[in-house]
C-alpha cells in the first residue's frame, strides 16, 4: 500500500519542506554530510594503509629474520652398549682401567656424564685415579663438577684434597670462595697453604674483574657524552 502511495505523495511533501525549511538550513544539512562523508573516507583510507604497511612489515621481518639453526652435533658419540661397556669397565679392579673407562666416557661429553663420575668417585678407592679425575676436571675449567670438588676437599687422602684444591682454584671464578672454608679449616699445614694462595689468586681476578667493569663503564660513559679517555 505504501509502495503506491509514497511515489504520489512525494511532490506534495517536498512543496511543504520547501515552504517550512529554510534554505540556509538544507545548505548546512549538506555541508555537514559532506564533512561526515569525507571524515569516513579519510578514516577508511587510513584503516586500509595501516593494514598494508602492517603486513609488508611482518613479510619483511619473516623474509629477513634468519632461521634458528639446530645445535651441530658431537663431534663423537657413543653408542648405548660402548657406554655401557665403559661403565662397567670403571669398575673394574685394575685402576688403570678404570681411569681410561672415565676419562673417556668425560672426553665425549656424554650426558650421564656428571652422575657417573659421582658414583665412581664415591666407591673410587685409588687415590691415583681421585686425583686424576680431579686435574681432567681443573684443566676443562668445568664449573659444573662442583659437588664433586666439595667432596675431594673431604676425602681421607691428603693428595686428593690437594688435587681438588687446585682444581677449584683453576676455574678462576670469585664465586667458589665459600668452597675453601673446609681446605682452611683443614688439619693439614699444606692444604690451609694452598687454600691461601687459592683464595689470593682469587682475590686478584675479582679485583681484576671489577677494575675492567668500572672500565668499561667509564668507556661507555664517555661515548655517551662524546668525550675520549
Amino acid at each position: 500500500y505504501y509502495f503506491f502511495i509514497f511515489p504520489a505523495t512525494f511532490p506534495g511533501i517536498l512543496f511543504r519542506m520547501e515552504e517550512s525549511i529554510d534554505a540556509s538550513l538544507i545548505l548546512r544539512f549538506f555541508q555537514s554530510s559532506l564533512l561526515r562523508w569525507l571524515v569516513l573516507m579519510v578514516v577508511s583510507a587510513s584503516g586500509v594503509w595501516y593494514v598494508m604497511d602492517r603486513r609488508r612489515d611482518d613479510s619483511f621481518l619473516t623474509n629477513t629474520m634468519p632461521a634458528q639453526t639446530p645445535s651441530p652435533p658431537l663431534a663423537f658419540q657413543l653408542d648405548p652398549e660402548i657406554l655401557e661397556s665403559l661403565k662397567e669397565i670403571s669398575k673394574d679392579v685394575d685402576p688403570r682401567l678404570r681411569w681410561a673407562a672415565l676419562e673417556m666416557i668425560y672426553r665425549v661429553n656424554d650426558p650421564a656424564t656428571a652422575s657417573i663420575l659421582s658414583e665412581r668417585f664415591a666407591e673410587e678407592v685409588d687415590p691415583a685415579v681421585k686425583e686424576k679425575i680431579f686435574k681432567m676436571l681443573g684443566d676443562a675449567k668445568d664449573r659444573t663438577a662442583q659437588p664433586l670438588f666439595s667432596l675431594g676437599l673431604k676425602d681421607y687422602d691428603k693428595q686428593v684434597r690437594m688435587a681438588a684444591l687446585v682444581a677449584i682454584g683453576s676455574l678462576g671464578d670469585p664465586d667458589v670462595v665459600a668452597m675453601l672454608t673446609p681446605a682452611l679449616n683443614d688439619m693439614d699445614t699444606d692444604i690451609k697453604l694452598e687454600a691461601l694462595k687459592t683464595l689470593q689468586r682469587l682475590h686478584h681476578v675479582a679485583e681484576e674483574k671489577q677494575k675492567k667493569e668500572q672500565q668499561d663503564l667509564l668507556r661507555n660513559i664517555s661515548k655517551g657524552i662524546g668525550v675520549k679517555l
